[in-house]
């Protein structure tokens, strides 16, 4: 198994698998915006292309951000992930991107808070200080690699503990309606069954994310 540093990951994901496609090869958005224009018509009449494959982008990125975290719990790799993935998209005139994937982001947060609420007065009080104790020990980390932004601290935090609530599936349909609505689409025009199949789309693109990310060994 090939190993190499998260920031070369990330790198060479982004340029070979979403931005820039390798020759023969193709952006695995371009897949989902395929279904998504034959099955959504609100979408395929009223929003661009190039904006539906934006938006994908951004939740893929999110997603990869909050794969990592589970699959590293906290600590310098997740830091360095997040801080290269700002840096990437900001120098590579992405800053959209970036800006798309904030409330992802606090979706993530507001689902993790959500499924610590639905644990009971048993359970919250050790998964909640759990939380406050990774998140204690990433500002320490953080703080030890000489890194300073509030901005990407807080996006870091709040994927924290987030694993149990993905799985139990507490943010696929808030994530879904936030996609939609970062088309320019009024919510109010959502129905059941266009919810249930854009709920799918976040499980993919992570799902798409982990295989990637479990083919290399990254090094601490």
């Amino acid at each position: 198994m090939k190993k190499i540093s998260i920031e070369d990951f990330c790198h060479d994901f982004y340029d070979n698998n979403i931005f820039d496609p390798t020759i023969g090869g193709v952006y695995y958005g371009s897949v989902l915006l395929q279904h998504i224009i034959e099955k959504v018509e609100l979408i395929s009449n009223n929003v661009d292309k190039r904006k539906i494959i934006d938006e994908l982008i951004a939740l893929q990125i999110e997603l990869l951000g909050l794969f990592c975290t589970h699959k590293f719990i906290s600590g310098e790799i997740v830091i360095r992930q997040n801080f290269f993935t700002k840096n990437y998209l900001i120098e590579n005139g992405k800053t959209e991107i970036w800006n798309s994937m904030y409330d992802y982001n606090d979706i993530i947060d507001i689902a993790t808070l959500d499924w610590l609420t639905a644990l009971g007065k048993v359970n919250i009080v050790f998964n909640h200080n759990m939380r406050k104790d990774l998140v204690a020990k990433n500002i320490e980390d953080i703080k030890n690699l000489g890194l300073a932004d509030d901005g990407v601290v807080k996006r870091i935090n709040k994927r924290i503990w987030s694993e149990n609530a993905w799985r139990q599936k507490f943010m696929l349909n808030s994530l879904a309606r936030t996609f939609w609505s970062h088309l320019g689409l009024e919510l109010n025009k959502l129905d059941e069954e266009t919810i249930s199949f854009l709920s799918a789309l976040p499980n993919r693109l992570y799902k798409e994310a982990q295989q990637h990310l479990n083919k290399v060994k990254i090094k601490n």
